[in-house]
């Protein structure tokens, strides 16, 4: 948060209202650490609450232009929506507990309703399909403060699942659900990001995804796994949008082909990845249980990775690939382990239901690198994948007379 008001300080340079926004920001700040840090279930829908207030303050801070306000109302309309389900299912949470101390609610059995009705505020809080619309609208906003809405508050969600993870993984049928509907929406939002024009879309589109992924973790048992997505996604998300504006210089014009030899060499590399993955995690690839999923959705990640590392001189690169892909793996595992240390996870028993969607996930992936259709099938879903993801038409600006500061 600290990196993004230092950018904000040059970046809105000229800005008569430059001021106004920097004050915001660190307040923001503020009150998303007193979320996350907060151990009362008053103070912590309160913080939420707050830090809603300001990112809608931060989104139509430009109040002259009308797509940006009206970017800044839908967003407080999903985020004011989402809150007022969590503030019902922590008001039941509450009564049924007999006390506001979050530590001492996940220590009781608590009906399957409330965790149900967390899950549906952290959709919302998390532009997960399909609640994804307000983070498409929001793109009018300063740079800065994508930045740290993609870094930060669109976190919350998950970490409302993980802050109440006891209560959630009391009931199966709770967890199979966040593991199902985290699938889905990741695929869908993957393929939305695919289909945008511009670089803000793509990584809106790009965090919608994560969002969904971080859901389906958290649906596995693996909570230190969630947690550690949230922060290295924060840290990437936000580097990503604050050089947005370097994007249109590395602009490649078309997409290169995907060869044999390329494939074949990232899948050896991959498999040295998911290997050096579970050393960092200091465990065996586990066939057993739900963080065999995970070990899936690394190998597809190291494949993708080394792919397009290998697109031009694939025998020059090669050597280097090798070293840094599994390398970067070990890294992130190890990262996992740190975080295990504090933050326990609960692996559930591997079943027919993981297996399938672990097997969706490698074959969508496999079908978007590989295959080219064209039917009236594709097209149908091209279509309603591309109207789905489009922001609302009245955060648009069609006309440059309308952009006003």
């Amino acid at each position: 948060g600290f990196i993004v008001w230092i950018f904000s300080i040059n970046y809105l340079k000229g800005d008569p209202k430059r001021w106004y926004f920097l004050t915001l920001l660190p307040l923001l700040m503020a009150s998303l650490i007193t979320f996350v840090s907060s151990n009362n279930i008053i103070l912590l829908i309160s913080a939420l609450f707050i830090s809603n207030l300001l990112l809608s303050a931060l989104l139509s801070y430009r109040w002259n232009w009308i797509q940006a306000r009206n970017s800044g109302k839908i967003t407080l309309l999903y985020l004011g929506l989402s809150t007022l389900v969590l503030s019902i299912a922590l008001y039941f949470l509450s009564t049924e507990a007999g006390t506001v101390n979050i530590y001492k609610i996940n220590q009781k059995n608590i009906s399957s309703f409330i965790p149900a009705l967390i899950a549906i505020s952290a959709l919302a809080q998390s532009a997960i399909f399909p609640f994804h619309k307000w983070l498409m609208s929001s793109l009018n906003a300063p740079t800065p403060a994508s930045a740290i809405m993609h870094a930060g508050l669109i976190n919350a969600g998950g970490f409302l699942i993980m802050r109440f993870y006891k209560i959630f993984s009391q009931h199966e049928d709770i967890m199979m659900g966040l593991f199902i509907f985290g699938a889905i929406a990741s695929v869908i939002s993957m393929l939305f990001m695919l289909l945008q024009t511009n670089i803000k879309s793509r990584l809106a589109a790009s965090t919608s995804s994560q969002m969904a992924f971080m859901l389906l973790q958290c649906g596995l048992g693996l909570y230190s796994a969630a947690l550690t997505h949230l922060c290295w996604h924060s840290f990437f998300k936000s580097y990503l949008f604050l050089s947005a504006g370097s994007a249109v210089k590395t602009k490649k014009t078309s997409q290169p082909k995907l060869r044999i030899i390329n494939f074949i060499l990232s899948i050896a590399i991959a498999c040295v990845s998911v290997i050096t993955f579970s050393l960092g995690k200091r465990e065996f690839i586990s066939f057993t249980d739900t963080r065999l999923v995970l070990s899936i959705v690394a190998f597809i990640t190291a494949i993708q990775m080394s792919i397009d590392a290998l697109v031009e001189q694939p025998h020059k690169n090669f050597l280097k690939v090798l070293l840094v892909t599994p390398a970067l793996f070990g890294i992130y595992g190890f990262s996992i382990s740190i975080i295990e240390h504090y933050f326990i996870s609960v692996p559930i028993a591997i079943g027919p239901v993981h297996l399938f969607f672990g097997a969706i996930f490698f074959l969508t992936w496999l079908a978007q690198k590989t295959l080219v259709v064209k039917n009236d099938f594709i097209t149908w879903i091209y279509v309603k994948c591309v109207n789905y993801s489009h922001p609302y038409p009245s955060t648009i600006t069609s006309f440059r007379q309308d952009y006003k500061i």
